[in-house]
């Protein structure tokens, strides 16, 4: 159940409140940062958005295999982007139907467990009706058409036993159910997990660190 601890007990996860997750990282951390890393990624980041902004329906479908038996990824970061949240270059477009949103073209890297996951929380550009272009934030999964895991990498500094991957986008058509929160409002969405993650994720550190200290 580790995977699940902050995923309501509804949805067959923990319950766990953040100061319970965070000692339970920190004693992860103590023992494996690279297990550490995966379990953050995975709920403070990766399935976060869901969590936060997903509506009953969506939670209803994803959140009790994201609590037992997926990984999620979350897709943010592009190689001419880096840490800029905003600058997106992955684009998509509502259908004329409006069933189902196309990301065009897109490439996402540094997604943290992405070769192994269920579920990529995606963001990507999208103009609105007034002409400006705004983030959407898109649930994916990596069956769809024109997903392609291109590269899975683990040979980082440290944190090897932690997949990496670089994900490209052609043509993926995702039906409207997987909207999450508002379109245009994907920038609120990745913030919010991203401010998340960085209060999580210290704590397996923390627990790494003191490690270090006990042994020496």
């Amino acid at each position: 159940g580790v995977m699940g601890m902050t995923i309501s007990k509804e949805y067959g996860g923990g319950g766990y409140g953040i100061t319970s997750y965070n000692r339970a990282l920190e004693m992860i951390g103590k023992y494996c940062g690279s297990t550490a890393v995966m379990v953050s990624a995975h709920q403070s980041i990766g399935c976060k958005a869901l969590m936060l902004f997903g509506n009953e329906e969506q939670k209803a479908k994803w959140l009790p295999h994201l609590a037992n038996d997926w990984l999620s990824a979350f897709c943010l970061s592009e190689p001419a982007v880096g840490c800029d949240a905003s600058g997106q270059q992955t684009i998509c477009e509502k259908s004329e139907d409006g069933e189902y949103y196309t990301i065009l073209k897109g490439e996402k890297k540094w997604a943290t467990s992405a070769p192994i996951s269920g579920l990529f929380t995606v963001m990507s550009r999208q103009k609105m009706p007034d002409g400006k272009m705004k983030i959407t934030a898109l649930v994916c999964t990596p069956d769809m058409e024109g997903i392609d895991i291109f590269q899975e990498n683990r040979s980082k500094c440290g944190i090897r036993g932690t997949w990496q991957g670089r994900i490209k986008f052609d043509n993926v058509k995702v039906p409207k159910f997987n909207l999450l929160h508002k379109e245009g409002r994907g920038i609120n969405v990745a913030l919010s997990c991203l401010n998340y993650g960085r209060c999580t994720l210290s704590a397996g550190m923390l627990g790494g660190a003191r490690r270090c200290m006990d042994q020496a």
